[in-house]
């Protein structure tokens, strides 16, 4: 019978590697389980995270990781008109998602995490104070104990739907390219792109990695986000000539759960955190902020060593990022309403009513911040009576 360990993590992403690497700065024992080859693989998101996110963590990543640093944003709406939100300062760094999880997972390795690759959990057994796993590798089958157990395998959510804690929820299919050849595009500033056409329910990406490379994605719903990516590289009206000769050197396609977190995440000494859990900010798909915070929560109510462990993460996460997930699941369910005709109104009267002024920039993972100081503008209730239109 194998040793049991304080905490096993399943997945070696950045949100397992993160929660073993807290876990184990605490003294905690942590072996983690992955089913692929190495951490990193496969690519699931463009890397675009927030400085001040990452600062806030003691999350300092190396040179070498990042692509490049973004300090504004450019919105454009179904027809091509444009909003813009800039810093003074870089406020992202766009990373190399590979190197990213593999720093992460260093990082964890040097404070002694145990990883196990090509390994899948697929059974869970609770008994009194103890939770044993079944791993499964491709010639072999493993058994492992655990005090405590945090489920951070990614959007996929088969242990959290073996545990109960899973029903139903909302995904969107998501993809994104690493391009080549790309001209005019300023490498200060992410795009974004909303219309049915390409990207419905949902918005198209580019973010500059600098040189003429980028990133290029989108996501759709109930629709190839494949074709849809080929379609809006050739054939966007502003996209198209800035991206529409690049040649496509990888492509990636991920699901993006965005309709807020599940309602439960935990299940006697099993506890749910990051995409598993859909702490997926429903705006704008991103989840490696929120999801770090998560674990870390997680990882501390854990640590704390009351019986009331679960109880404590859930509303310590509900305290730290229940309104905002709110607020953000909101917002997506009234941007999913809207015809493109109504987002090009909405576009022209933000425009007139200064609503660049907002610093987007440096509350992207809080965005319920957002809200707050243009609460205060006069032009506010306008824009608040003009949605209630539709």
């Amino acid at each position: 019978m194998s040793e049991t360990v304080d905490l096993l993590i399943v997945g070696a992403g950045p949100c397992g590697s993160f929660a073993a690497l807290t876990a184990s700065k605490l003294g905690l024992k942590v072996k983690v389980y992955e089913e692929h080859s190495e951490p990193g693989v496969p690519e699931h998101c463009p890397g675009h995270i927030s400085i001040r996110g990452l600062k806030n963590l003691n999350l300092n990543p190396p040179k070498e990781i990042i692509e490049n640093e973004i300090k504004g944003i450019k919105l454009y709406s179904p027809s091509g008109l444009n909003l813009t939100f800039e810093d003074s300062k870089p406020s992202v760094y766009v990373v190399n998602r590979k190197l990213f999880d593999k720093w992460l997972y260093n990082q964890a390795k040097s404070f002694n995490v145990n990883y196990v690759f090509n390994s899948k959990i697929k059974n869970l057994s609770f008994n009194k104070n103890e939770l044993t796993v079944k791993a499964f590798s491709k010639n072999d089958e493993s058994e492992a104990r655990c005090s405590f157990l945090i489920d951070a395998e990614g959007s996929s959510g088969f242990l959290a739907r073996k545990a109960g804690l899973i029903n139903d929820r909302k995904l969107v299919c998501g993809v994104h390219a690493i391009i080549e050849g790309v001209k005019d595009l300023d490498e200060d500033f992410a795009e974004v792109y909303l219309g049915r056409s390409f990207s419905p329910n949902f918005f198209a990406w580019i973010i500059p990695k600098g040189g003429k490379e980028a990133k290029v994605g989108l996501a759709a719903e109930k629709k190839n986000p494949i074709a849809l990516l080929k379609l809006f590289i050739k054939k966007h009206s502003l996209a198209s000539k800035k991206i529409g000769n690049a040649k496509i050197l990888s492509l990636f396609p991920h699901p993006i759960p965005i309709n807020g977190p599940i309602k439960k995440f935990f299940h006697k000494n099993f506890l749910v955190a990051g995409d598993s859990a859909s702490q997926v900010k429903p705006t704008t798909g991103g989840g490696l902020i929120t999801g770090f915070i998560s674990v870390k929560i997680a990882v501390e109510a854990i640590y704390e060593g009351d019986k009331d462990f679960g109880e404590k993460y859930q509303a310590r996460w509900n305290k730290t990022l229940g309104l905002n997930f709110f607020f953000m699941r909101q917002a997506r369910r009234l941007l999913n309403s809207l015809p493109d005709k109504a987002l090009d109104k909405i576009f022209n009267v933000a425009k007139k009513l200064n609503i660049e002024e907002a610093p987007l920039m440096s509350n992207l993972d809080f965005q319920l911040n957002l809200v707050k100081p243009l609460a205060k503008k006069p032009f506010s209730w306008k824009v608040i009576s003009f949605l209630s239109s539709f």
